[in-house]
């Protein structure tokens, strides 16, 4: 006689919640403890058996998000800071720059991958270095006079 499956019974902090060999949860928090009950097909519930307990503990992911000491477009010679979300992580931008900020002075896209335990966020910018005119010229077409 072949053996039947067991049946699951999944628990979240005791109660019900779903059934079935795999258990998904997208909304668990610090705390949440997570069971699971088997039963064995066809047996009596004599023959039970809970798993071992988890209790989950929900680590907060990094953050990416990049600010500028400026503006993003600035004068061809001059350069903005970019600084990637502070934390306790690991950075890599697409400079090849490991540190948290960066400093920039060229037309470009900047992008920073944020990794804190194991768990990653990104964020980009686009940053233009104008060319600046700043050779004014006084044109005139009459004779300039000029009054004491």
């Amino acid at each position: 006689m072949e053996a039947l499956p067991p049946i699951y019974q999944w628990k979240k902090n005791g109660q019900n919640i779903s059934s079935g060999s795999l258990y998904r949860d997208s909304t668990l928090v610090n705390g949440d403890v997570i069971t699971c009950i088997l039963f064995p097909s066809g047996c009596s519930s004599l023959f039970l058996t809970t798993s071992n307990v988890f209790k989950v503990t929900v680590i907060p992911g990094p953050s990416a998000n990049i600010t500028a000491s400026g503006p993003l477009t600035f004068c061809t010679g001059d350069s903005i800071v970019l600084q990637a979300a502070t934390g306790d992580s690991t950075y890599r931008w697409n400079n090849g720059d490991s540190v948290q900020s960066v400093t920039v002075k060229t037309t470009g896209g900047y992008s920073v991958t944020v990794t804190y335990n194991g768990c990653v966020a990104y964020d980009s910018v686009h940053v233009v270095a104008a060319a600046h005119n700043l050779n004014p010229v006084i044109t005139h077409n009459n004779p300039l006079i000029i009054c004491p």
